[in-house]
């Protein structure tokens, strides 16, 4: 089905997707509608959703250095260096970006985590989380 609407989509289909599989719509989507209650509490692109909650990654290396260099090009802010690396704000710069940028450095890059997704930036517009409980 992504393969389906992703060429639709490059064809110039306008596709709308109702889904609460936030993970299958960053695969996907290129504008977002957040619904809440019956209303429309935020709708843009993606990546400006994404700048919007500034999402923060961690990168864990022996060179910190490098790996900030890497990161101040690709547009990260707010890079801090932590015992295992360092981590910085990453606005709309997506993650899969981010790792292959700084393996194409030659920073070895030990581990790799984003605090905030789709998920955590749905939480902040509605206060809500989900409950898949049934």
């Amino acid at each position: 089905m992504r393969t389906l609407i992703t060429h639709l989509a490059a064809e110039g289909t306008t596709v709308l997707l109702s889904t609460h599989l936030l993970s299958e719509v960053e695969q996907i989507c290129t504008h977002v509608g957040v619904m809440h209650q019956g209303s429309l509490v935020a709708q843009a692109a993606l990546p400006q959703l994404r700048a919007a909650h500034a999402a923060r990654a961690t990168v864990t290396t022996d060179h910190p250095q490098d790996a900030a260099k890497v990161l101040t090009d690709l547009g990260a802010t707010d890079i801090k260096t932590i015992p295992e690396g360092l981590s910085a704000a990453m606005g709309a710069v997506l993650p899969e970006k981010t790792v292959a940028s700084l393996v194409l450095a030659g920073v070895p890059v030990k581990g790799f985590a984003q605090s905030a997704d789709l998920e955590d930036l749905f939480v902040s517009l509605t206060g809500e989380g989900f409950d898949v409980s049934g």
